[in-house]
């Protein structure tokens, strides 16, 4: 009975993991990250990615920027408004920010796979209000 209650125990500690949409979750340094509009650096660490996808609010949302980052070389791009880089095999994700002019706001959304693995993050820069 013992060994049953502690199987039944790792089960639920492992279902407890699972995003709903199917896969597992990967751990990242943060998911939700707001910056001012004078611009700013936004650092993610993970426990590694293979893939990258980058969307930002002036692109359709199905316009996707996709990247494999999976290397020991780094991955860079650079955007309109922003510029991403990517090392160690994805385990550090810079995103540098230009300053925003504009009143609204500009979001970038990033989904990050590893695997099973994935996460969703969202990067929010306020807009100039001056």
């Amino acid at each position: 009975m013992k060994k049953i209650l502690i199987g039944l125990f790792y089960v639920l500690s492992a279902l407890s993991c699972m995003v709903l949409d199917g896969g597992w979750e990967l751990p990242v340094s943060g998911k939700d990250f707001t910056v001012e509009s004078t611009g700013d650096e936004v650092y993610i660490t993970t426990s590694g990615v293979s893939e990258c996808s980058i969307n930002d609010s002036d692109k359709a949302k199905h316009e996707f920027q996709d990247f494999y980052l999976y290397s020991s070389e780094p991955v860079e791009y650079q955007g309109e408004w922003y510029s991403f880089r990517s090392a160690d095999y994805g385990k550090e994700l810079r995103f540098m920010l230009d300053e925003n002019v504009l009143s609204d706001e500009r979001t970038i959304t990033i989904t990050l796979i590893h695997g099973p693995q994935y996460a969703r993050i969202n990067i929010v820069q306020l807009g100039n209000n001056e």
